[in-house]
């Protein structure tokens, strides 16, 4: 892709990539909250399962988190909302409080632990590395890659 780039009609914008997705990428809008990102489409990705880093369970005292319940997702099934308590928390930053790899976890209280397994490394928007390195594997050219992950912008020469 050398001498080119991507384009949402004729500008350059935001291209984030990720680690790996929990199988579905996320869509633009929801993940950074405004219309601006709607070119980011949510698209499939379940090569990413496929990763030997695709899920971590992970075990978070009561005592340091709370009575927590999940009460939104978005439709890559990442968190968006949960509560504690009274208090309502915003899905990414409960994961980096907690110092977990996503915000696509599902969460089971066990006695005095929270056992939560995380799918994925990262926000889930745009490029899955770990996905695109598998169509790469499988014989895909990067032109293809690219419009898999951003099909709403377009490869232009500089």
């Amino acid at each position: 892709t050398e001498g080119k780039v991507l384009l949402v009609d004729g500008k350059l914008d935001l291209v984030p990539y990720h680690e790996i997705s929990g199988g579905t990428t996320r869509d633009g809008e929801t993940v950074f909250g405004s219309s601006e990102y709607q070119y980011l489409k949510s698209v499939d990705s379940s090569k990413d399962k496929k990763s030997p880093d695709y899920m971590e369970v992970v075990e978070i005292p009561v005592s340091q988190a709370g009575e927590v319940k999940i009460r939104e997702r978005d439709s890559a099934g990442y968190v968006t909302e949960l509560s504690s308590g009274k208090n309502l928390l915003e899905g990414e930053s409960f994961a980096v409080g907690m110092g977990l790899k996503s915000a696509n976890f599902s969460l089971q209280k066990k006695g005095d632990v929270y056992v939560l397994r995380v799918r994925g490394s990262g926000h889930g928007a745009g490029f899955s590395q770990f996905g695109g390195n598998e169509m790469a594997k499988g014989g895909s050219s990067a032109e293809e890659i690219l419009k898999k992950y951003f099909p709403a912008m377009k490869l232009e020469n500089l």
